[in-house]
């Protein structure tokens, strides 16, 4: 086979493989852990190694399809990525560097497969018809996935969930990375229908669909309601328009614009001060999402600022190089801020600080925040350098000729804005580096085309093997395939699977833990990055099962196999409190089994502390431990420094109050309830009854039992320990009443307990 067929084959590849890519928002494969993203990322990597593949060949044997190193997008780009390499090197944990984690997918390997596709992308599309066909694509997945959004909120069951009842999250799992992908789109359809109109063509059908998906993609940022994200594209389509304006010829029409516009922004500035006054006016509340959301935009200052003070710790810690690149949550840990609990637990667990700029400040320190700005500046020094070009070369049609960089140039100016409060995920990834490469395009369009025609005058390619390379052909391709099939399984599917069998586990875990934990022994058999997640996974699954069945040794079994596999976290990340934390709860679990379980576990938590000393979760836990070693005063004396720690925490007063209880303190133990959410949680209102029955204070006993039915009627426990209490303060008729109740809902229970009863007296 001649090397022409062979290269219309690779570039066969190659463009249908971007396609493939372009079109993966839309992907959401639910059989595995964080299905909106690590399915994604998995899809891309496996996209771009064979894309890469069959690029390789094409630049080993063709110098036309090299990349240009002196170009200044192409080194910058590179010098930033080999930096977050060496940056990550000094790091404290360079395996979550390299890796990162289901829930994120943005580790080493992936950017390096982000810059691979970049380059493969500037490397060999060299003509704007081909362009104009990858825009197109991700246009059509930008309508895809918002119409995916827009059936979520018209309530189709068949499709999933969304993240919140107000925002539109469609197939990206969350509603800011859907305002940011259908943000870039809003760009990208200005830029191919105003490049249509550069060309001299007339309107067409063409034409009005891209002007149709602008305009869509716009209402999908409103749907999504995100604050920064809409500010962010108002910004723009002011600075668009002021361009238009100044780029008037005549003196009084661009007086008259300017008046115009400064009256526009004026009243947009105006109306975003003035809902800041109307929070609390009814007419808000049936206003839709994106303005009642406007109305609050200093909402979440104080849980986004908090996260930066801490990078800044950081950066004066390691001023350099940072911490290594997806290690934010070691730092947010050790700096960990007491008062952020009110946020709730599941949001202590920060991993970014919400912001890209200050990410990188702290995780890759001066160097890698300077060669991100370098790659950053470059873009734009690029877009000016060929918008000069353009006005030298065609003075009389610059403002036309220029719309489309400008356009351009203001996509990245909002993209670099909006991640000052947010951070890079795949969606958005995916078209920031499809439009990083077609600034490219744009930058040497006309060069290319003239080095192509010299080459193509100097070397005939129809029927022979270009002489850049004297590796056999034949040998070249059966390496490459073997390495394409290994780097593919090991890296890719092997994980894929692991993750499906670990989804499979969690589900399957709640009507038959037997066989979750059979499955979840074969997604854990061999190492794999998806493997700390998983395990945390089990030790929930594990956690879950422990009420009722704690003597079991079936369970025993389970909770020593869960132990086991936690502690392997530990091994290769010993840094992060999470699995520290969960490894101290496991073992407090194990405290019906003996006291080394409980020995272990003080260990672990101390360890914890040594690690976040202001996190409240530790505290309660060790507090939890010496209770159960029956060191009263120092089980009392940690739950009242997690109080001291932030006296408003309510959760804390909680713990206080339960471990009040649990050491026999119990008008100190309800007056800290008092203070706590405990009217709310029935497991926590039977724990106390039991308590106040132990010292035969029937009567508060049965109040809280009863309180538990309140909150959960179905309550076989708290039932049952109604009619007991009842029982004991010999009120007849309550007792028969709270036996009826019981009965409704579980007749053996109620049949055996009233027979235990005619004997008890």
């Amino acid at each position: 086979m001649s090397f022409k067929n062979i290269e219309k084959i690779f570039l066969f590849i190659i463009r249908w493989g971007s396609y493939l890519i372009l079109l993966l928002p839309i992907l959401v494969y639910r059989e595995t852990l964080y299905p909106y993203i690590f399915s994604k990322i998995i899809f891309f990597r496996i996209f771009v190694e064979i894309i890469f593949a069959a690029y390789i060949f094409l630049a080993v044997y063709d110098k036309r399809y090299r990349p240009n190193w002196k170009n200044p997008l192409i080194y910058s780009s590179t010098i930033f990525v080999a930096i977050l390499f060496v940056t990550s090197l000094f790091g404290v944990d360079f395996s979550r560097s390299f890796w990162s984690t289901q829930e994120r997918m943005t580790g080493l390997l992936t950017i390096l497969h982000f810059w691979a596709w970049f380059i493969v992308l500037a490397s060999v599309f060299k003509n704007f018809q081909d362009w104009k066909k990858l825009i197109y694509a991700t246009l059509i997945s930008s309508f895809l996935v918002g119409l995916y959004g827009l059936g979520q909120a018209a309530g189709f069951k068949f499709l999933l969930k969304v993240a919140t009842a107000q925002q539109m999250s469609s197939t990206l799992g969350n509603p800011l990375y859907l305002a940011s992908y259908a943000m870039l789109h809003v760009f990208l359809s200005g830029l191919l229908f105003f490049k249509n109109k550069e060309d001299g063509k007339k309107i067409n059908i063409n034409n009005i669909l891209v002007f149709v998906c602008l305009i869509f993609n716009f209402i999908i940022v409103l749907l999504a309601a995100s604050r920064v994200v809409t500010i962010v594209l108002f910004i723009s389509l002011f600075l668009f328009l002021y361009y238009i304006i100044l780029s008037l010829s005549s003196r009084k029409i661009k007086i008259f614009f300017i008046i115009v516009f400064w009256a526009l922004a004026a009243f947009f500035i105006g109306g975003i001060l003035f809902l800041q006054t109307q929070r609390e006016a009814p007419w808000l509340k049936r206003a839709p999402t994106v303005v009642f959301r406007l109305a609050r935009i200093d909402q979440d200052i104080q849980e986004r600022t908090i996260p930066w003070q801490i990078a800044w710790q950081g950066l004066k810690e390691r001023p350099v190089v940072g911490w290594g690149w997806e290690n934010y949550n070691v730092l947010f840990n050790k700096y960990f801020p007491s008062q952020f609990f009110k946020y709730g637990n599941e949001m202590t667990w920060y991993d970014h600080s919400h912001n890209q700029l200050v990410d990188l400040l702290s995780l890759t320190g001066i160097l890698g925040t300077a060669a991100y700005l370098l790659f950053y500046g470059s873009i734009f020094l690029l877009l000016i350098k060929k918008l000069r070009k353009i006005k030298n070369k065609n003075n009389y049609s610059f403002a036309r000729d220029s719309i489309p960089l400008i356009v351009l140039a203001l996509m990245f100016l909002a993209y670099f804005l909006q991640n000052l409060t947010v951070f890079d995920t795949p969606a958005p990834l995916i078209v920031f580096y499809f439009s990083l490469a077609l600034v490219y395009f744009f930058a040497t369009e006309g060069v290319n085309l003239e080095n192509d025609n010299a080459n193509q005058n100097k070397t005939k390619q129809a029927n022979s093997i270009n002489n850049s390379s004297n590796f056999p052909l034949p040998m070249f391709i059966l390496l490459s395939v073997i390495f394409l099939f290994v780097f593919v399984y090991k890296f890719n599917f092997e994980p894929l699977q692991y993750s499906r069998l670990a989804a499979m586990a969690v589900s399957l875990s709640k009507t038959d833990l037997g066989m979750g934990l059979s499955l979840y022994q074969q997604a854990l058999s061999k190492k794999s990055f998806i493997n700390p997640e998983a395990r945390l996974q089990l030790a929930k699954t594990v956690g879950e099962q422990q009420r009722g069945i704690k003597t079991n040794q079936f369970f025993k079994d389970s909770l020593d196999f869960a132990i086991s596999e936690v502690k392997k976290n530990i091994t290769e990340h010993p840094l992060d409190v999470r699995y520290w934390l969960y490894l101290g709860q496991l073992y407090n679990v194990g405290s019906y089994y003996g006291e080394g379980y409980i020995n272990e576990a003080e260990k672990i938590f101390e360890h914890a502390l040594t690690l976040s000393p202001m996190r409240q979760q530790i505290y309660f836990e060790l507090g939890k431990t010496k209770i159960f070693q029956r060191k009263y005063e120092e089980g009392l004396n940690l739950m009242k420094q997690a109080v001291a720690l932030d006296p408003t925490i309510i959760e804390s007063r909680h713990n206080l109050g339960i471990a009040y209880l649990a050491t026999n303190n119990i008008e100190e133990g309800l007056k800290e309830l008092d203070q706590s959410y405990y009217g709310k949680d029935a497991p926590s209102l039977i724990y106390i009854a039991k308590i106040l029955a132990a010292s035969n204070d029937y009567q508060r006993a049965v109040s809280f039992s009863g309180r538990a039915v309140g909150y959960d009627p179905k309550n076989i426990e708290a039932l049952g320990l109604c009619v007991i209490y009842y029982h004991k303060l010999g009120d007849k008729e309550n007792e028969i009443r709270a036996l009826d109740e019981l009965r409704a809902v579980n007749p053996s229970d109620a049949d055996q307990l009233e027979e235990f009863l005619k004997t008890s007296p």
